[in-house]
């Protein structure tokens, strides 16, 4: 049982799940405009790497947590199938709408990022192992390396079903450290993997089993790969913040109503946000803004980034209703109806 839930519905876990995972998405949005100078903190560039990395971080238990939630029935008759239609409907649609304006409608954009487009780095992107190649991970939308991982992960699912549960501890330290000292093509997805077995003892509830393995996680990757102590005291932060999460009561579901939506349309700010920087950053975005507006303080940096903020969200909503909620809902139902054999009956009627 996780901690203290025993009074606490399932519904509210996942209403504050969805909030960490909106703060993700935040977290590494704000650490790129930061960068970009469309958010002004005054941060040095070790705390801008503590707010993206830990975004990361939590990204990655998190997608751990949720998805070995949802595919408990995997095993069951047509429980595999739906799992997959579950996946690529959640995933695919919006990261082929994404690569395609990355490909067609960026490059005549005044954007200050230009992406590379090369047989080579489609295929990669097509099949989402981008990452297993260094060189090409960045090269269309800098931030779709994570979704390599999170592909990799889902394919990966199905079998860690299998395993017995007491194997799931091991199998993550043992991943962890053949991605660091034995590279190999799959050593990135390896090195990360130990983040996803976090978040799947924390989905069986084995929350001390959890806390253990942070611990050891942690001590083994800052020893051999000489990690700076604020990162790798990000892993066991992003494991804490999960956890603490999980304990929330219920009546404190109010005030993180406007954070769960973020988490809800997490994915589509995920996806967009690293080209919206670069679209909005242009100095002519920004002599464009103070000529309709008449207004020279949009230079202010709170205007500046709160009009970039609005954007953002503007378009994450809209990419939500227009891509993601439609592949979720009808696409997801149209491909199962699909799938599923009629009955004789329904045959002959």
């Amino acid at each position: 049982m996780y901690p203290a839930s025993g009074s606490q519905p399932a519904q509210a876990r996942r209403h504050y799940l969805d909030v960490l995972r909106g703060s993700a998405a935040l977290l590494v949005v704000v650490s790129h405009s930061d960068q970009a100078g469309l958010l002004s903190f005054g941060l040095d560039s070790i705390q801008k790497g503590f707010i993206g990395t830990l975004g990361v971080y939590l990204f990655f238990i998190l997608s751990g947590f949720l998805i070995w939630t949802s595919a408990r029935d995997i095993h069951a008759i047509g429980g595999l199938r739906t799992y997959a239609v579950h996946r690529v409907t959640r995933l695919v649609p919006l990261y082929l709408v994404n690569l395609a304006f990355v490909v067609w409608a960026l490059p005549h954009l005044a954007s200050a990022f230009t992406p590379t487009v090369t047989p080579e780095i489609m295929l990669r992107h097509l099949t989402f192992t981008q990452n297993l190649l260094p060189d090409v991970s960045r090269k269309l939308n800098p931030v779709l390396w994570t979704l390599t991982h999170e592909a990799i992960f889902y394919a990966l699912v199905p079998l860690l079903m299998l395993l017995p549960r007491l194997a799931i501890p091991a199998l993550g330290l043992v991943a962890m450290l053949a991605g660091f000292r034995f590279p190999t093509a799959v050593g990135p997805f390896l090195a990360l993997f130990f983040l996803f077995t976090v978040g799947i003892l924390l989905a069986e509830g084995r929350w001390r089993a959890a806390l253990a393995a942070l611990v050891v996680f942690t001590a083994t990757w800052a020893v051999p790969f000489h990690q700076p102590l604020w990162r790798v005291a990000l892993i066991p932060s992003a494991g804490l913040l999960i956890l603490m999460a999980l304990c929330l009561p219920n009546r404190l579901l109010w005030l993180t109503a406007p954070l769960r939506w973020a988490g809800i349309i997490s994915f589509s700010l995920y996806i967009w946000h690293y080209l919206l920087i670069n679209l909005i950053g242009t100095q002519s975005f920004l002599r464009t803004m103070a000529y309709y507006t008449r207004d020279a303080s949009v230079q202010n940096d709170f205007v500046r980034g709160g009009t970039f903020l609005a954007l953002v969200f503007l378009v994450c909503t809209a990419s939500y209703w227009l891509i993601e909620r439609p592949s979720m809902v009808q696409l997801r139902r149209l491909i199962l109806r699909g799938l599923v054999p009629a009955s004789p009956s329904s045959r002959t009627a």
